[in-house]
């Protein structure tokens, strides 16, 4: 636009009219077009819009019908001039041209009881109230062409085709037009993934529904509505209605959407990671943190909300706790994986913390993250249980999704925690003998096993029954650490810390006649501290401590008695 002049003095419609003069009722007649797109004021134009001659001579047509009668038709611009809708059809891409770039407007013809097959026959043309309004100050027209059109443009379009009452096959054959003027590397993926038109009708609606806000609860949306827009009848719908239910829909089978069951009435559907990602790529976190989204089988806990807490441990754990802390380091971390990555060599790390319960594997995994200043990804197993089929699998795949989504972010890679991992990592069973369940465990525990071999993060479980585990996720565990019951000399320090005015000797006695474990011995401070509050003491005496450890557990099991017998 910096060669054209505008002098903001009607220069732009001065324009229109003389090119309209030579253009009007000349009939398309090859040697009059040549003449007219000599005319200084068509190259004015042609500059203006960013078009070329032929397309600019065609605005020119729908601005002065428009402006005569109203909203057009293919008539009114062929009567302009003087030839036959038939022979103006040889235009069609630079109609359409103009339609891209949202300077001409069309709408389709809804009353029509049927389509003619053609080209624009059914649509109606105007021109946009943006353009308009530029032409009439004589502004620049902001053209929307491929450079500035994005996936938010395509779905939003898709969106115009809601309320022109189109057949399922005249959508298709739309939306197939947009994905081939338009053709986003997002959408070419989709294809690739969903080759059916129709489904992929019913995935841009869904979509719309997410960036229109357009939600019910837990970033569910109505399933029917969108039914009803790619469908012709109630027939139609509900044989869409049942793919989905039964998961045999592409569209559940590629991961993209997962449904609430219910009735055909009351169903909801929801877009998974994968299926945020596939169209808004880097936009779809977005859509990650909104409401709902927490009552996933995923969050994040940030390092400044780990409460630091000393940890005692005999000598190897202790030992594997140090150099996890080392190795997690972001310098050391980031170094590690390149050398891996440089011998081809898996560049993920994980561990498995297992051994006695209360012997501080889940508190390692949050101090290790507290130390080297990364998230934890807790998964919590009961959620990733469904009665329905095949939903387990997909909230499976949903928990690596979200990691990696969490990855991508540039900041030190999180920690993914699976706690009392024994839930989804236990023996496979034989399906010969097995139900329905089994059948769903084994796929659990398979997909596990691949995402573990593309693993390039950080993963920790925990399991207090490690003669459970499936014996295939041996290997996949880089760090097997055991945790035992802490030693004497570890009970002493944990108990000299938790309680720092217990005197040595009452700590070796403690220590020395129960074997508790770092949780248990929480428990009893717990009960003293409670204690001293209701009770408004300065501090639990020695004996009451004595009693809450006699009460600690349920089994009556003889202890050593304290003192002397007399």
């Amino acid at each position: 636009m910096s060669n054209l002049n505008l002098s903001g003095d009607g220069h732009i419609l001065r324009a229109i009219k003389v090119s309209a003069d030579e253009l009007q009722n000349n009939m398309l007649d090859p040697m009059r077009m040549r003449n007219t797109f000599k005319l200084a004021e068509m190259n004015i134009l042609s500059k203006y819009l960013k078009s070329d001659l032929r397309e600019t001579a065609l605005f020119v047509a729908v601005y002065v019908s428009c402006c005569n009668e109203g909203t057009i038709g293919l008539k009114e611009i062929a009567d302009f001039f003087g030839c036959t809708p038939f022979e103006l059809l040889s235009y069609h891409k630079q109609l359409q041209s103009l339609i891209d770039k949202r300077i001409v407007i069309e709408q389709r013809d809804s009353s029509c009881a049927a389509s003619s097959g053609i080209a624009f026959c059914n649509s109606t043309f105007g021109i946009s109230i943006t353009a308009s309004f530029n032409i009439l100050s004589d502004k620049p027209i902001v053209v929307e062409n491929q450079d500035n059109y994005d996936i938010y443009d395509f779905i939003e379009d898709v969106d115009k085709l809601r309320d022109t009452h189109l057949s399922s096959k005249e959508l298709c054959d739309k939306v197939e037009k947009l994905e081939e003027q338009h053709p986003l590397d997002s959408i070419k993926r989709l294809k690739e993934l969903v080759p059916t038109t129709i489904d992929r009708c019913l995935y841009y609606s869904i979509v719309n529904d997410y960036t229109s806000d357009i939600l019910i609860d837990n970033e569910y949306t109505a399933l029917r509505p969108n039914l009803r827009f790619i469908c012709d009848t109630n027939h139609d719908m509900v044989r869409v209605f049942i793919t989905i239910k039964d998961r045999i829909n592409p569209l559940v089978t590629e991961g993209l959407i997962t449904i609430d069951r219910g009735t055909y009435s009351t169903a909801k559907v929801k877009l998974t990671l994968k299926g945020k990602r596939m169209l808004l790529e880097e936009d779809a976190e977005a859509f990650f943190t909104t409401k709902g989204e927490q009552n996933t089988n995923i969050y994040m806990v940030e390092p400044e909300k780990i409460k630091q807490k000393e940890l005692f441990f005999d000598g190897k754990t202790d030992e594997a706790y140090k150099a996890l802390v080392k190795g997690l380091n972001e310098d050391n971390f980031r170094n590690m994986q390149k050398k891996l990555s440089e011998r081809n060599m898996p560049i993920g790390i994980t561990a498995i913390f297992y051994g006695s319960p209360g012997t501080g594997k889940t508190e390692m995994a949050y101090q290790i993250a507290k130390a080297t200043g990364r998230n934890v990804i807790p998964v919590d197993i009961s959620k990733t249980k469904s009665k329905w089929f095949g939903e387990s699998e997909q909230i499976i795949k949903e928990v690596f999704d979200n990691y990696r989504l969490a990855c991508s972010h540039g900041k030190p890679k999180p920690i993914l925690l699976f706690n009392e991992a024994d839930g989804v990592l236990s023996k496979r069973m034989n399906l010969d003998r097995g139900t329905s369940c089994t059948q769903t465990q084994n796929a659990i525990q398979n997909i596990i096993l691949e995402e573990m071999e593309r693993f390039n993060g950080i993963l920790i479980a925990t399991t207090n029954l490690e003669n459970n585990l499936d014996k295939a996720f041996e290997r996949r565990f880089l760090y097997k650490i055991r945790f035992e019951k802490p030693s004497e000399a570890v009970k002493i320090k944990i108990w000299k810390s938790k309680m720092p005015n217990l005197t040595d000797d009452n700590a070796l006695t403690l220590a020395r006649n129960y074997d508790f474990s770092g949780g248990e011995i929480d428990n009893i401070v717990r009960k003293a501290i409670t204690r001293e509050i209701t009770e408004c003491l300065d501090e639990t005496s020695f004996e009451d401590i004595v009693n809450f450890c006699e009460s600690e557990r349920f089994e009556n099991r003889h202890r050593t008695q304290i003192g002397f017998r007399v």
